[in-house]
């Protein structure tokens, strides 16, 4: 959701020069997370590769366990799954399990001066994350590993691209910016 408000103050004097031209931007980002499918690898003896297969659900035992020593308070439990035999493919689904939601509001702040007709100056500030709201990446989905169910890294490092300061979830951080239009 994005929101936006303009300053309706137009009065004269030193009042209406300290409040008009103001305007607040506020951005929240919602999101379900992220599906994974957890997978094991078994080494083919023909081709020499290693085939990543799914494995099969044990019936009766929960997917997930909370677990506050672990990112973001919650892990996929190794223990329901199981290895399929060799050559086959298990009964779990594709993308048939969830990560961690996403929460972030962004706040902006600016102001434009009109210094004259052919000029204007804007000045803006912008807080990313404010609440600094832990967003963790995907849970690691390869059951040989070590940190299978748990994430790795901070959401704004696992999406590649930009720097992770500015994506969506990463840490708090602040711009100031100083624009000149003419």
């Amino acid at each position: 959701a994005a929101f936006s408000y303009l300053s309706p103050w137009k009065q004269k004097g030193w009042k209406g020069q300290l409040l008009r031209d103001w305007q607040s931007s506020l951005i929240i980002h919602a999101e379900t997370a992220y599906p994974l499918t957890p997978f094991t690898q078994q080494f083919a003896v023909l081709s020499g590769q290693l085939v990543a297969q799914y494995p099969n659900l044990v019936a009766g035992v929960p997917l997930y366990l909370d677990d506050p020593s672990v990112p973001g308070g919650r892990r996929i439990n190794r223990a329901a799954f199981i290895a399929p035999a060799a050559g086959t493919q298990g009964n779990v689904g594709r993308n048939s399990l969830r990560g961690l939601p996403i929460y972030q509001a962004d706040v902006a702040l600016q102001r434009l001066f009109s210094i004259n007709e052919r000029f204007k100056l804007t000045l803006r500030g912008e807080a990313f994350n404010v609440f600094n709201h832990a967003n963790f990446d995907t849970p690691e989905a390869n059951m040989a590993d070590t940190a299978f169910g748990q994430p790795r890294q901070m959401l704004g490092r696992g999406l590649g691209g930009l720097s992770p300061i500015y994506q969506i979830g990463g840490p708090r951080s602040i711009q100031l910016a100083l624009r000149l239009d003419f």
